[in-house]
This record gives C-alpha cells, structure tokens and sequence, in this order.
C-alpha cells in the first residue's frame, strides 16, 4: 500500500466559493488560491478536482497552471453543471468545451456527471455526447459523482463509465460494506473518494459545532475520545482510515491555504498499525445518516 501523495486528488470548491462548514477565512485570494496549488504540486499531488458548478474555481485553477506552467502536466476531473439538459447534446458540448477553455488544458483526466440524477438521462443523448467528447480525444475518462451505492452500482452497469465519486468516512460506512470496492476492480472503474472529512465537521471541536448542527454532537464526541485513546488527531483518524479501507482508491481533500494542504499529505504520509481503527469501527459502526448525508444538513 502506497503512503506516498500519489493517490491524493486536491478537492477546489475552496478555491472557487466559500465552502464547508467548518470554513471561517471564506474563499482564498488569488496569491494564496496559488499556494495551495503550488503546495499540492511540490507534495507530489497531480489530480485535481473542480466543476463548472464551483463558482469560479475552473477559471482561477487554469490561471495558476499556466502561472505554474502545469497545464500539461496536471490531470484534472470537472463536471457537468446539475442543471443542463443531458438530451441537448449542442449544450452539453458546448460546456465540456468551456471547461476545458477555462482550465486552459490540452485534456481533461476525467470528466463526470455532478449528480447521480443525471444517470437518468444517460440513454437519453447524454451517455452519446460524453461517449463523443471522449473520442475527441479531450476527456481520457467518464463519470459519474454519487451519494448512494445503488447508484454507484447503477454506474458500474452502464457503458462508457469508468470513474465514480464516492462519499466515504469513518462515519460513512455505506460504500464500505456494499461491496463496491471489489466490484469496481472487477469491472476496471476508478474509485475517487470524496468527504473523507465530511465538509470539515470532523476536524471540528465538538464544542464548536454551530446550533443548526447539534445533533452531530454526540457522534462527534465520541469519534474526538476515541482519536485521543489512540494517540491520532481527528485529522489523522479520518484521513488514515480512508487510505487503510480504500488500498486502490484516490482520495480527495479540499484546503483554504497552503498550511492545510501540507498537513493532510504529512497526515497521509504517517504509519499507522490498522488495527487502530477496531474501536472506530465498533463504536461508530451506525452513525445516523442526517449526519453523514451533507445534502440533507439544514442550509
């Protein structure tokens, strides 16, 4: 198992929006956008994740590419808007070319469908208009970003898909015992976890949660006891227990300044004996899903 940063993917809503629940400092300026960047590359970081839906983030990671001059070196996976009609093949065209225009890229690594939804329209024009960007040579990959297993499952079952995004933490076990992993290595689809950190609400003190987040209180607690019991911060916890759990998958962080991006790959980097995580398991083995379910926090 590799401890090294290839597997890393660096999430950049940050960089495109004010994003998380735990973010206090809003969306970086562009000097520390660069930072970021730069410090993810210098950590051996080469995949980067955005999406034409993250505000400006598409526009402000080609500036500092070229600023860089990464651009042909960088792989980066963007997305479809939510909201376009996946049977207007013209429209869909027409925003895969503007994300690539935007991040100033020869080829886009990957390219995925924002919602799971939007898998309902795969036979519909959809599925046929990634098939011919594909072929077009500016997309090396197709997928999909998904909260559910049975639509990661759906996923695996429809051609021309050969990367899902997946939700997975020590509080989301879901994709975890679905099975999805062995699946996925069956069928050669690439696995990219995302919400390892669940949007910062387990780096928070328990203390420190907002009033509209009470009721993750009492998980949170107990996953801070058990981090101190076994000698790793709730950084290192929940970053380290994606990387034992998940061997082939890339794992993706977002991060504010370069601070925090040099944290999570020293984080990643550290050894640590897997039998660790037994009391983790055992004790956050069925955490509620209001909590490890962002989509249904109260805005």
């Amino acid at each position: 198992m590799s401890n090294d940063s290839s597997r890393l993917v660096l999430g950049t809503v940050q960089l495109g929006m004010p994003y998380g629940v735990a973010n206090r400092a809003g969306k970086p300026d562009a000097a520390a956008a660069t930072a970021v960047v730069d410090a993810a590359w210098r950590g051996g970081i080469r995949y980067f994740d955005t999406a034409q839906a993250y505000g400006d983030s598409e526009t402000v990671l080609g500036k500092i590419f070229q600023t860089l001059k990464i651009s042909d070196q960088v792989k980066v996976i963007s997305k479809l808007p939510p909201d376009i009609d996946g049977a207007d093949q013209v429209a869909v065209f027409q925003s895969l070319e503007k994300s690539v225009e935007h991040l100033r890229v020869p080829v886009l690594y990957g390219l995925m469908l924002h919602r799971e939804e939007m898998l309902d329209n795969w036979n519909k024009g959809l599925g046929e208009a990634l098939a011919g960007f594909k072929a077009s040579g500016r997309a090396q990959h197709i997928g999909v970003s998904v909260y559910t297993p049975e639509r990661a499952f759906q996923a695996l079952e429809t051609k021309g898909i050969d990367l899902i995004q997946i939700p997975a933490s020590l509080f989301d076990r879901r994709f975890e015992k679905s099975g999805l992993a062995s699946q996925a290595d069956r069928c050669g689809c690439e696995l990219h976890i995302r919400s390892v950190f669940l949007q910062g609400l387990l780096l928070m003190p328990p203390e420190k949660l907002p009033i509209s987040m009470c009721f993750a209180k009492p998980a949170l607690a107990r996953f801070a006891e058990l981090a101190v019991e076994t000698g790793l911060t709730q950084q290192q916890a929940a970053l380290l227990y994606i990387r034992e759990r998940w061997p082939q998958a890339h794992v993706l962080f977002g991060a504010e300044n370069a601070e925090q991006v040099h944290s999570n790959i020293a984080c990643w980097q550290k050894p640590v004996d897997p039998a660790v995580f037994d009391k983790f398991n055992e004790a956050l083995s069925n955490v509620d899903e209001k909590i490890i379910r962002p989509d249904r926090w109260p805005k």
